[in-house]
């Protein structure tokens, strides 16, 4: 590939394949982060969860990076601003029997 195209970027573009925006390791800062975190909780309009930041379409923090950075989720969310499940009051329906 090396000695066809130069390089493995001169490769893809050959192919015509757009690359993301966002390198696989590029470092995330705390602030990003946080960003990116209260924008996909008034996307989903609910607590998040940490399968939300698995959208394999999306350039999402992983939950590994958050418990990194943070120590785990709840400190995350925390961070942010942001309710866990544990932390969002049931409305009336859920206590309905």
């Amino acid at each position: 590939m090396r000695s066809r195209f130069g390089s493995f970027a001169a490769a893809v573009h050959a192919t015509g394949v757009e690359r993301p925006t966002r390198r696989a390791g590029m470092r995330w800062s705390d602030e990003a982060i946080i960003d990116a975190l209260r924008d996909l909780a008034h996307e989903h309009d609910r607590a998040l969860r940490p399968e939300d930041l698995r959208a394999p379409h999306r350039d999402l923090p992983s939950p590994e990076l958050l418990a990194l950075r943070f120590g785990d989720w709840h400190g995350a969310m925390a961070a942010a601003g942001l309710p866990t499940d544990e932390t969002v009051t049931p409305g009336p329906a859920s206590n309905a029997r």
